[in-house]
């Protein structure tokens, strides 16, 4: 599954957040690598908030237009990688889901956040100058790249209300605070799977994504 996102986001990147293609392939992996867990966290938090935008609704969408209960995991994790019981699985991962309702699902049905806004906090989460290793060009691009995006998700919040638009336009980039917080712990939860022999991480997720113990 999580490769299968993986070649969809790379591919999106590649095509329509430019300057992507142009930058220099060891930039490119370290920017990606960045980017990933916030793509599958946003991504799914914005299709949960359209399919099911109940504070109330325990269904969070993922892949293909899948989703689980989060208040039954053991049926989701229940599959040919487990090696403990589904149970162990659920209450390593469940928090982390938890928190992704309350602080970007729930938020961004209520304020109906749009596709939009979505693809403006994608690219803003990708353009990151501060990440160790990408070069000073890089870096500059990054900066320069994210000073645009700020400018044009801020014109669509006065599209949406002038009024409002200063709150929402704060709402949407703290949406950005809070992904990269769940993106620690989501790769945190991995490490624990692994070290713990939860179940049997495809070695993908260990090249895609920071902060995780092979």
């Amino acid at each position: 599954m999580l490769r299968y996102d993986a070649a969809i986001a790379a591919e999106m990147v590649n095509e329509y957040f430019l300057p992507f293609c142009q930058i220099e392939t060891d930039n490119k992996q370290r920017l990606f690598r960045n980017f990933f867990a916030n793509f599958i966290l946003i991504e799914r938090a914005f299709l949960t908030s359209v399919y099911f935008p109940s504070e109330h609704d325990d269904r969070f969408a993922f892949s293909n237009n899948a989703y689980f209960h989060l208040d039954d995991l053991t049926k989701y994790f229940n599959c040919d990688a487990l090696i403990a019981h589904p149970a162990e699985a659920a209450k390593i991962f469940k928090p982390t889901y938890d928190v992704s309702r309350r602080c970007l699902k729930n938020p961004m049905a209520e304020m109906k956040f749009t596709e939009a806004e979505m693809v403006g906090l994608l690219y803003l989460s990708l353009w990151n100058e501060a990440i160790d290793g990408i070069s000073k060009e890089t870096s500059a691009v990054s900066k320069q790249a994210r000073d645009q995006i700020y400018r044009e998700l801020y014109t669509l919040c006065l599209r949406s209300d002038p009024e409002t638009a200063p709150r929402r336009f704060g709402c949407v980039v703290n949406f950005l605070t809070v992904s990269q917080r769940l993106s620690a712990r989501f790769t945190e939860n991995f490490s624990i799977a692994k070290i713990f022999d939860i179940f049997n991480c495809d070695n993908f997720l260990f090249e895609i994504m920071p902060q995780t113990v092979c």
